[in-house]
């Protein structure tokens, strides 16, 4: 008899058959478990493996044993007449049958349903790569492991970091801090979070510091099937930091098989040895510089002075300082001027240290933007930030406003809405862009855009105002002058009902709140009383105003050229020789 016909008769090539059928099964059953649990990939390769060594000794035992009614015997003691081989056979050949039929319908179902249920989900891919789109990869805030919950600035610090890195990278479309931030602290699952943001990949870790020690996980993930794509620990002095941050980012960049020209990481000056504790001084100013209020930022700069103090060199804590104390003059009530200047020297030297160092032009570009209207100035700034990181939300961002600013409605608008796609949960995006909308004098489809946000988070700052306006420039002032009273920013709802209750015929209540408003902010208002004024017919002391806004700086005459508020003035022979003197 020959070897086939007896691998036959002993029924080895079906136990082998139905062998590789359920193996398959399983790796299938397994690949989507051991991924909704995150589990390591090494546990899926020992399956595999355990599977594989099986095989073998299945094939062995099926050759030497047999099945018998009195159970399972060595082949060679049974003597032939009596085998049952035959049976067990077709046993055999209806347990693949039935194995097949499920094979064949997981298959189906893996194949044709799930994937046109994810099919939205983009996944990563070479040829995603080579066919010339942007891989889409969000940084969620890596996770402070130190026993000290004050340790929280330098995780954040770590990912905004690693995502400003990221950024540089043309093939890249990161995902902006806002949208990632949303997600701190909290356990969602990752596909869910992928697919929030529109990404295909994601970063993220944890951060444990003690002393001048760190240690950071961090992993990279599929988003589509949830696998790991790659993860590693690094334990290093915190004077390594910035190396670290680049190994990362380099093995982010080596593991979605992005071809790079250059080492794009390469840092500028000493910040390799950057002094540990000025690193962490500038890691505590970011912490407080993503804050909101004038207090905050006045904290922030404290720290970026103290890193300054520390490392002179240190040109991102320089670029830091000027972002903090602009953002302040441009909120608190005394000092204004000082922190100013101080936000101006900051951005020269942070130049002059890094000429090639994006925060730096961003800085320098918001002040000749929103302070001295030197708009061809700003929007050089603002692109050069963007030659040196493509991906950077807080430049195109600036740059949408710029545009905007000087009447390019629908350019705007179009840039406006392609940061949204990479910085989804942003609502000061959405506000943006509603009140782009009101500038076209669309405000119904503004009306939506606020009404959304509101109906997500009823205290945004600024969202009830801006309702209010939208729907009384509808025709609606009643159902606005609600929404003006509800907003939660002082000088902005005292600014609505002043123009709200005249417009409604109660010019007791429209005083009273011009009163307050000027009672309490004085010529930090200018440019909200010179709105008042536009609208209530008073158009020279709206000028009176407006003159006092360009001398004391104020930072909302930027938009003076496109504000609805000001129509009545646009013959005004005062408002006319404003614009020009704006270069506007």
């Amino acid at each position: 008899m020959s070897l086939f016909s007896e691998l036959k008769r002993r029924n080895v090539l079906r136990v082998a058959i139905a062998y590789v059928i359920t193996t398959w099964l399983i790796l299938q059953v397994a690949d989507v478990v051991l991924g909704n649990i995150a589990a390591p990939a090494w546990i899926f390769q020992v399956v595999l493996l355990l599977l594989a060594l099986g095989f073998p000794l299945v094939i062995l035992f099926a050759w030497v044993f047999e099945l018998t009614p009195e159970g399972i015997k060595r082949e060679k003691d049974v003597v032939r007449s009596e085998s049952v081989t035959q049976q067990t056979g077709r046993k055999l050949d209806r347990a693949i049958i039935v194995v097949l039929v499920v094979a064949v319908s997981y298959f189906a179902f893996d194949k044709y349903i799930v994937v046109e249920q994810t099919g939205d989900v983009p996944t990563i891919s070479t040829t995603a790569v080579e066919s010339g789109k942007r891989i889409s990869i969000a940084v969620l805030p890596f996770v402070n492991m130190s026993s000290d919950t004050e340790q929280d600035y330098f995780s954040d610090g770590i990912s905004e970091e690693l995502l400003n890195l990221l950024a540089q990278i043309p093939q890249f479309q990161v995902a902006g801090r806002t949208s990632s931030f949303a997600f701190k602290g909290k356990n969602d699952d990752l596909r869910t979070i992928g697919e929030s943001l529109g990404v295909s990949s994601i970063l993220e870790g944890s951060v444990r510091k003690g002393g001048e020690r760190i240690r950071i996980t961090a992993q990279l993930v599929n988003v589509a099937d949830g696998f790991h794509l790659w993860s590693d620990t690094y334990d290093r002095q915190l004077t390594d930091i910035f190396a670290v941050q680049d190994e990362i980012a380099s093995a982010v960049v080596d593991e979605l098989r992005v071809t790079l020209l250059g080492d794009v990481f390469a840092k500028q000056g000493p910040l390799s040895t950057i002094n540990a504790d000025a690193y962490t001084a500038y890691m505590q100013g970011l912490f407080y510089l993503n804050k909101l209020g004038p207090d905050n930022r006045k904290i922030a700069m404290s720290h970026f002075e103290n890193a300054i103090a520390l490392e002179p060199n240190f040109a991102l804590a320089w670029a830091g300082l000027s972002k903090a104390a602009v953002n302040y003059a441009s909120q608190a009530a005394t000092d204004i001027e000082k922190a100013l200047l101080r936000g101006r020297e900051a951005a020269a030297k942070a130049l002059e240290l890094d000429p090639a160092l994006p925060e730096a032009h961003i800085a320098l570009g918001f002040i000749q933007h929103i302070y001295d209207w030197d708009w061809r100035a700003a929007e050089t700034s603002f692109r050069r930030a963007l030659e040196l990181r493509p991906g950077d939300v807080l430049a195109r961002r600036y740059l949408s406003k710029l545009i905007g600013d000087l009447g390019q409605i629908d350019e705007s608008m179009a840039m406006l809405r392609s940061i949204i796609e990479v910085d989804p949960l942003d609502e000061n995006l959405q506000l943006a862009y509603a009140s782009r909308l009101f500038d076209k004098e669309d405000f119904k489809a503004g009306e939506a855009v606020v009404r959304r946000l509101l109906e997500q988070n009823p205290s945004l700052s600024f969202g009830s105002v801006y309702l209010a306006w939208l729907l009384m420039y509808d025709g609606r002032p009643d159902e606005a002058l609600q929404f003006a009273e509800a907003e939660p920013v002082d000088f902005a709802r005292l600014n609505a009902l002043a123009i709200l209750h005249h417009r409604l015929g109660n010019m007791e209540a429209a005083r009273d709140a011009q009163q307050e408003l000027l009672e309490i902010y004085g010529d930090q208002a200018a440019y909200q009383q010179a709105q008042v004024h536009a609208f209530w017919g008073e158009l020279d002391e709206a000028v009176r105003w407006l003159e006092i806004a360009y001398d004391t700086r104020d930072p909302g005459l930027s938009g003076v050229k496109i504000d609805i508020s000001f129509r009545p003035l646009r013959e005004h022979p005062g408002f006319i020789v404003l614009l020009e003197k704006m270069n506007l």
